[in-house]
């Protein structure tokens, strides 16, 4: 009997999952719909890890591209994205001047590339420079930061990626979502055990190291036995 309540019960939660993860979908497709609505009529385009580079080789010296990291949730990059559309039409006429947005959470590479910690990031390239945004996001300082740029790092190649780091990054990430994930199903079942991270990096290396083992062990039976 108890395992009959079990099994219903684990039906039941594979259902509202399945609900959670449809529902998240929808909404992501809505944000996915209003951002194309929105990008038909503004002036910043999107950029990606696909057209970037090609954008990018694209740029004269004296051209100025101005590109605010940003994500859908974030309302602080929301209403830097409004102000800076305003400016946008301040520099219509100004064919030198271009404005790019680009989603840290679908360019992630990116992200990591220009070592965004904090959004909205906000970068001006110009002259092979890079000039930071370090200031409140009103229509002023960004009409003076434009004109003016007084922070500023040189770099006349786009920085690149540190893919040991960004190794790391992702799995230091993905300890922290299984990690999460499992206590959260242990909570639903009452169980009164906390799995810490230390455990999922142990259970990891063993897990590695049982793999390797194998693929030696097969290796070792096909090759290396009959050349011995």
């Amino acid at each position: 009997m108890n395992y009959f309540i079990l099994f219903k019960y684990i039906i039941i939660l594979f259902f509202i999952s399945n609900i959670k993860t449809s529902t998240n979908k929808i909404n992501k497709n809505l944000f996915h719909n209003n951002n194309k609505l929105n990008n038909l009529n503004s002036n910043i385009l999107p950029l990606s890890t696909n057209n970037f580079s090609s954008i990018m080789s694209k740029k004269k010296n004296s051209d100025k591209y101005l590109i605010i990291f940003y994500t859908n949730l974030c309302e602080n990059c929301q209403n830097a994205i409004k102000t800076i559309e305003k400016v946008s039409n301040q520099f219509k006429n100004n064919k030198n001047i271009q404005f790019y947005k680009i989603n840290c959470e679908e360019n992630m590479l990116l992200s990591f590339q220009f070592n965004v910690t904090n959004i909205p990031y906000i970068i001006l390239f110009e002259n092979n420079k890079i000039y930071e945004f370090v200031n409140i996001p009103t229509f002023s300082n960004f009409i003076n930061f434009i004109n003016e740029k007084k922070t500023f790092f040189d770099s006349k190649k786009i920085p690149k990626i540190n893919y040991s780091n960004l190794i790391y990054k992702f799995y230091i990430e993905f300890i922290e979502v299984v990690n999460n994930k499992i206590n959260y199903w242990l909570k639903c079942y009452n169980i009164n055990i906390e799995i810490s991270k230390n455990f999922l990096h142990i259970s990891i290396i063993c897990f590695l190291t049982f793999i390797l083992i194998i693929l030696f062990n097969i290796v070792y039976r096909k090759y290396i036995r009959f050349l011995l």
